[in-house]
């Protein structure tokens, strides 16, 4: 008889955009995450403090703007 597995279920290629990724960072970081916020991230709608609320309370806005430089990532930060 097969294991019976826990983890996540695998992507499916129709999946809409964002939703693997959100399936994984529930899964990795044990913690819910709002996958609205996942879907404009993943739509490249431009970083807000407000959006980086929803997908981290704890991450200043701000301290990612060099790592947002460097990837060339849009922001509305500054």
């Amino acid at each position: 008889m097969p294991a019976t597995s826990t983890s996540p279920p695998a992507p499916t290629p129709t999946a809409p955009p964002g939703e693997a990724y959100h399936r994984f960072a529930e899964d990795y970081y044990q913690k819910p995450v709002a996958l609205d916020a996942v879907r404009e991230v993943f739509a490249s709608a431009p970083l807000t403090p407000s959006l980086v609320r929803r997908l981290n309370p704890g991450r200043s806005a701000t301290s990612l703007l060099a790592d947002l430089s460097d990837i060339g990532y849009p922001t509305h930060l500054a």
